[in-house]
């Protein structure tokens, strides 16, 4: 999970100086930006979902929503005794194994190799019941990958983003054999 990017807005570099140390001295990544105005140091934030600055402390009112959303979908999934079942904990470990435990997505669209963490339905499975133990309907990816791709399917970009995922498990499946 990626740490909050912090702004510091400084007149004077040499308040600066203290809080680069502060930070480096817990080991901590940091990434800064300097703004001239103003006589004293401000310290704030940004948003790691919608980017929007933030104060020190301050919540953004995306959270919130976030959090609903999560509470509904750990809800529907554990609500449901599929993913209890082991016919999915086997193709869950099944297709991990297939994707070597990498996010295929990440390996193959962004270029970076990074270790999955979830296995996403291609096809839905309120869309297509029969697919949900298909191996070629599985893939691997990180939670934040997972998310994107929800969100293509939201966008209008459904079937194009389906084609794409198929194609990249049938890239690796092919590349691995």
């Amino acid at each position: 999970m990626r740490t909050v990017d912090k702004v510091i807005e400084c007149h004077n570099l040499f308040h600066f100086l203290p809080f680069v140390y502060f930070l480096s001295a817990l080991g901590r990544p940091m990434w800064a930006a300097f703004v001239l105005y103003g006589s004293d140091c401000v310290i704030s934030k940004y948003c790691d979902r919608c980017h929007k600055k933030l104060k020190i402390g301050e919540k953004c009112e995306c959270s919130e929503k976030l959090k609903a959303d999560e509470k509904r979908d750990y809800t529907n999934y554990h609500s449901d005794s599929f993913y209890g079942s082991t016919d999915w904990q086997r193709a869950r470990e099944q297709c991990k194994t297939l994707c070597c435990g990498l996010d295929l997505y990440s390996l193959y669209v962004k270029g970076v190799i990074e270790y999955g963490s979830t296995v996403h339905h291609i096809v839905p499975i309120d869309v297509d019941r029969k697919l949900r133990l298909t191996q070629s309907n599985l893939i691997y990816l990180t939670e934040s990958n997972h998310r994107l791709i929800h969100s293509l399917y939201k966008t209008g970009r459904y079937s194009e983003t389906v084609e794409l995922l198929k194609n990249l498990k049938k890239k690796h499946i092919q590349g691995v054999d």
